[in-house]
């Protein structure tokens, strides 16, 4: 799916193309509802970054992370939804 960051990358701690272990990352922090800055964070990227990767259109690797983006946020939405509707029906 995305490519594998080169050993020399992964040893220096950077992550400046999109991996597959960097997309997992940025996916799994954004499914908990977490601002961008902190999903770049946790995938040692920056927001700039994260914005950039979200708005290219020239590989079709982008496209695949933006659909898995937009999942994982319409996840962590509805989770939210999930715990206001169910402490909505305790209160009653």
């Amino acid at each position: 799916m995305f490519k594998e960051m080169s050993m020399d990358a992964a040893r220096a701690g950077l992550a400046n193309e999109l991996t597959s272990a960097v997309a997992n990352r940025i996916l799994a922090v954004v499914r908990t509802g977490a601002r961008l800055e902190v999903c770049a964070a946790a995938a040692g990227i920056t927001r700039r970054t994260l914005g950039n990767w979200l708005n290219r259109s020239d590989h079709r690797d982008f496209a695949l992370f933006q659909q898995h983006f937009a999942e994982a946020e319409a996840y962590a939405e509805l989770a939210a939804v999930k715990v206001i509707f169910e402490g909505m029906q305790t209160d009653i």
